[in-house]
């Protein structure tokens, strides 16, 4: 039976939750001596490793911490960006960078505009990129050299903006939502895949037959190992092949087994 006095924090600090019931050592004491440990290879050994692979004049002891705004940064040949708090992309002087498909960039089916103002449709953001991208992962379309700069981008949609996705004043408290307007928060969720090329080192979309939007209300088909489980059973899904959309998706994976 368990009897080590609990921890004094509250219950409804799930932070500081007594998880810990073992006599293993706790993940704060583990973490501190990683940390300590990379302190010393980053002052000794780190540095000695990295000369060793690039040349006694590759890094110097001033090299091994961030160089200050406007100054080159040994051989990795760029400006340091400096620290800033700016609600906008910053790269190195010597870099640029490019959007592509943000939110509302339509990437399927009919190639609905985006609408300012939230005002595309449910049906409509279901064929266009969903809201606050997170993980994503490249499949080349091709092998070697060529599939570098051909291939599937995939990313997922965590969450949406409620603020954003409709028009000003849908939203707030109190304020029930219409059919429309709850298809369009299923759809601005889920997943993207989406056909890209580097044409002239400036990646652009294609609208091609690869592209799709999965979103939490699509029909899909469960393959590998889990298929058919017990788990997998539910009222849309007696026979757990089968589920339908996918919501919240944070971070990314892929799985090893083929598309079926």
């Amino acid at each position: 039976m368990y009897t080590q006095p609990p921890v004094p924090y509250s219950e409804d600090d799930f932070d500081h939750e007594d998880s810990n019931r073992s006599n293993n050592p706790h993940f704060s004491s583990v973490l501190d001596a990683r940390l300590k440990r990379r302190a010393v290879l980053q002052g000794g050994l780190g540095l000695a490793v990295t000369t060793g692979l690039f040349g006694a004049a590759a890094l110097t002891a001033s090299d091994a911490v961030a160089a200050p705004a406007g100054r080159p940064r040994g051989v990795l040949g760029f400006t340091a960006v400096p620290v800033g708090r700016a609600n906008t992309i910053t790269v190195p002087p010597e870099y640029e960078f490019r959007i592509i498909l943000p939110w509302g960039e339509p990437v399927t089916g009919t190639y609905p505009a985006y609408l300012d103002g939230g005002l595309n449709s449910g049906a409509e953001q279901e064929q266009q990129m969903g809201m606050h991208h997170d993980g994503m992962h490249y499949f080349p379309m091709w092998r070697g050299q060529p599939g570098n700069r051909h291939g599937l981008l995939v990313m997922n949609h965590e969450y949406i903006d409620t603020n954003a996705l409709h028009p000003s004043g849908a939203t707030r408290v109190g304020t029930a939502r219409n059919a429309d307007q709850v298809r369009k928060e299923i759809a601005a969720h889920g997943v993207s895949v989406v056909e890209i090329v580097d044409d002239a080192n400036a990646w652009r979309t294609v609208r091609g037959r690869y592209n799709q939007r999965v979103t939490g209300a699509t029909p899909m088909k469960i393959s590998g190992p889990a298929r058919g489980l017990a788990k997998l059973r539910t009222v849309h899904s007696p026979s757990g092949t089968a589920t339908r959309g996918t919501l919240n998706n944070c971070a990314h994976g892929y799985t090893p087994w083929a598309r079926i």
